[in-house]
């Protein structure tokens, strides 16, 4: 028996003499990392090549951890059914064991849902028809998924053996016994050899990418795309197909794959800058990093037509073991007309339904500019012209239907960005030889493009840029106006422009902008990117983001900075004189207001309770949201609401126990006494639903979520 570690938390497991080579853990890409680390090999049986990876996984008892999805077996179980051929008739990687799933029955029956809906989709006529799927159009696009599906949709049990754990352990095979020790720690027994392993992940460790990313000081424009990936999910050195479209300063991704949160730090871009996210589709390769987008510092905006939608909150609410309302306290959903524009504060998209094994939209962009329209297409996950003609039959799709399919993908655009990854479920380079597109790029590929390839299209680098329009006024100045205004409304036009006079400056990653035990002379407004007040002793890391004020609570309060401020990534700021920053405050009448609220900071994140989660200026926000309430001895406090109290002064008691300032009641159904006069932080639920990384925080710290979170 050999135990390899794979990332922390997670840990690979082989015994030879029984056949077993087991993946302990499944956070996003743990097979790109099994490949990195040489753990999946290529081998030649009867003439064949394929691949030796993993055949079986061992789920994590804690769906999520720090913020991450930690059993998305998906793209592991699809690796075992195809690329080393379980699944295929005829295969010699086909000896007629199915890929095995071990774990809990509530997180084993979750993880089967979850790779269900990532399989099919929607997996009805009546449900396709409930989700927005058009009656007259219902019948062949039916035929066409059962087509994919090889004539019919299986259950999960038919692709997969459970093997749950009941009282303890379960057995895997004849000589092997796997034994839960306790929460996340698991022996694997063999005849007398034992491995044990640990998938908890370790408080100051988290998840890594298979690849390595360099920080790029990302060129504006009016409208333009950011490329932040054309790999697939199975090529290690690269993130999977994505983009982000920015139009009048609003930054848009196009789909959430593995490591979204790391590739937007590289770029400069923090999560509370992303305006929206348009989804094509719930391939892992695709939506695996959601939960990265879903702990931001507000609600995130999600565009997807009514089908694609469904299929976001069905997968997800498999993930969380919850209902799929759930999300609505996390996210907002828009709907997009399929086969139209729809406007989006000025930018418009066009959803184009394409086929592929589960709910999937190609997507058009557009903004209109000199001389008309400058357009930008997205083709993730598109279907080849072979492949689509083998399925025109009666039991199939009409030629009429493959002649409309093709008319939309060759439709002409300024920019095109095209999935030509192959094979049964992806396009082919060569079906876009005439397309009339300015720009052709080839893109979900693994590894290089072929000589051929290059001949039609071109492959870019991560963080290359097209800008569609340019930029021609002062976008950074323009977006420093915006989030000024939005900190401090009602200041005089003449205050205004003094403050926004300031110099706008661009700072490379690690650079110190602030000195432990300094006081600055002027202060920094975050445009872009990310600052850290580092770690301080009992003090944790604050992140300051677009619309953060650095140096700000240093130069009113005069006290000497407690940390270290340092970029973490490239950063524009408007540099502000601080006199003429307190002159503004005075003359506007906002200082005390000011000075109260910087105060309220400082306890909001330096304490018990977990502010440090919230970004400023989220974090002023929320310290403006506050309410004080006092309480005379001997009153009763029952909190059954979702309101959260933070005590500021006096004590309570209840149950045997004792609250002290800075001790929190979140959703208790303790009754607490006043022991004497107390003073009271309140924060409205109303508010605290709002934050989505502070609720779910709150619910993690609380226990709500009943161990499916960490």
């Amino acid at each position: 028996m050999t135990k390899v570690p794979v990332l922390p938390g997670v840990w690979w497991v082989e015994i030879p003499q029984a056949g077993l080579r087991i993946l302990c853990g499944a956070p996003m890409d743990s097979i790109k990392h099994l490949m990195r680390l040489g753990l999946v090999k290529k081998i030649e049986k009867d003439g064949v090549v394929f691949e030796q990876g993993p055949n079986a996984i061992l789920l994590s008892d804690v769906s999520i951890q720090r913020g991450r999805f930690w059993n998305l077996a998906e793209f592991p179980v699809l690796h075992m059914l195809y690329r080393q051929g379980m699944a295929i008739p005829g295969h010699p990687g086909n000896s007629g064991i199915k890929p095995i799933l071990t774990g809990l029955p509530q997180r084993a029956e979750a993880v089967l849902s979850y790779i269900y809906r990532g399989t099919y989709g929607l997996v009805t006529e009546k449900e396709m028809l409930d989700e927005g799927i058009p009656e007259d159009q219902l019948e062949e696009l039916w035929r066409l998924k059962l087509k994919f599906a090889s004539g019919g949709i299986k259950t999960p049990h038919e692709l997969v053996d459970v093997k749950s754990i009941k009282k303890g352990k379960v057995r895997l095979s004849q000589d092997v016994t796997l034994i839960r020790d306790s929460e996340n720690q698991y022996t694997f027994k063999y005849r007398n050899e034992t491995v044990s392993v640990d998938m908890n992940l370790p408080e100051d460790k988290d998840w890594t990418a298979s690849y390595t990313l360099n920080n790029i000081d990302v060129p504006g424009g009016y409208f333009s795309i950011s490329h932040i990936g054309e790999g697939n999910g199975w090529d290690p050195e690269r993130p999977c197909m994505g983009s982000i479209v920015t139009y009048r300063g609003n930054k848009y991704l196009i789909d959430a794959g593995p490591g979204i949160d790391y590739s937007l730090e590289a770029l400069g871009c923090d999560i509370s800058e992303i305006q929206g996210l348009f989804v094509t589709h719930v391939h892992d390769d695709h939506f695996a990093g959601l939960t990265c987008l879903l702990r931001g510092d507000r609600k995130l905006n999600i565009f997807a037509t009514r089908p694609v939608m469904a299929t976001v909150r069905y997968k997800c609410a498999a993930l969380l073991e919850m209902e799929p309302d759930f999300l609505d306290n996390l996210v907002n959903f828009h709907y997009l007309e399929e086969g139209k524009w729809n406007d989006i504060d000025g930018l418009e998209v066009r959803p184009v339904r394409s086929p592929h094994p589960l709910e999937t939209t190609i997507l058009f962009f557009r903004a209109l500019w000199e001389g008309g329209y400058k357009s930008y297409a997205h083709l993730a996950d598109i279907i080849s012209n072979k492949v689509l003609t083998s399925f025109i039959s009666d039991e199939g799709v009409s030629e009429d239907f493959k002649d409309r399919v093709f008319a939309e993908y060759y439709r002409r655009a300024d920019v095109k960005k095209i999935d030509v990854g192959r094979g049964l479920i992806h396009g082919f380079a060569e079906d876009f030889v005439n397309d009339p597109s300015g720009r052709i790029i080839l893109s979900h590929t693994e590894g290089s493009l072929s000589s051929a390839e290059k001949e039609i299209g071109a492959s870019v680098s991560f963080g290359q840029v097209d800008i569609l329009i340019p930029d021609r006024g002062d976008r950074l100045r323009d977006l420093s106006a915006s989030l000024l205004k939005r900190t401090f409304p009602g200041l005089s036009e003449d205050d205004f422009n003094l403050i926004i006079n300031g110099e706008i400056q661009s700072i490379p990653p690690g650079t110190r902008i602030l000195k432990r035990n300094s006081i600055p002379d002027s202060l920094v407004l975050i445009i872009t990117g990310t600052v850290d007040a580092l770690e301080n002793g009992s003090i944790p890391t604050l992140r300051f983001t677009a619309g953060s004020i650095v140096g700000e609570e240093e130069f009113l309060t005069r006290n000497p900075a407690h940390t270290t401020y340092r970029s973490r990534n490239h950063v524009k700021v408007l540099r502000v004189p601080a006199d003429l920053y307190v002159h503004a405050l005075n003359k506007s009448g906002k200082m005390e207001q000011r000075m109260k609220i910087l105060e309220t900071r400082f306890f909001l994140f330096s304490g018990d309770f977990p502010g440090s989660v919230v970004s400023c200026p989220r974090l002023n926000e929320l310290a403006a949201e506050l309410i004080e309430k006092t309480w005379k001895k001997g009153k009763k406090i029952l909190n059954t609401n979702d309101n959260l109290y933070i005590l500021k002064q006096g004590s309570l008691s209840g149950a045997g126990r004792t609250m002290n300032p800075g001790d929190w009641i979140y959703h208790s159904d303790i009754s607490w006494t006043a022991d004497g006069e107390c003073l009271c932080s309140v924060i409205p639920g109303s508010v605290i639903r709002e934050i989505p990384v502070l609720s779910w925080t709150l619910e993690e710290r609380t226990g709500l979520s009943e161990k499916t979170v960490r």
